[in-house]
């Protein structure tokens, strides 16, 4: 069961790949100090609103922290990214 999870989040990643480069790329043209990445959270939130998944913006007291967490298909499953 692990593996086809796993091979469902690579291919999942891989049909993405365009926007996530695209997404990689409007980052690094904003460059932005820590704390202060309000480009970067916006464009991240709005991706995920955009797809359907519920954000929670200025999470943990951080106005540029965010937090997105649902309930998928797989019982018992779980996935956590990080991104920093």
């Amino acid at each position: 069961m692990t593996e086809e999870l796993k091979q469902i989040v690579v291919n999942r990643i891989d049909a993405m790949a365009a926007q996530l480069l695209d997404i990689s790329h409007d980052i690094h043209a904003h460059p932005e100090l820590a704390f202060d990445e309000h480009h970067a959270s916006s464009l991240l939130c709005d991706t995920l609103s955009a797809a359907g998944l519920p954000v929670r913006r200025a999470a943990y007291g951080l106005a540029t922290a965010f937090e997105c967490e649902f309930e998928g298909a797989a019982p018992g499953a779980r996935l956590a990214l990080l991104a920093e």
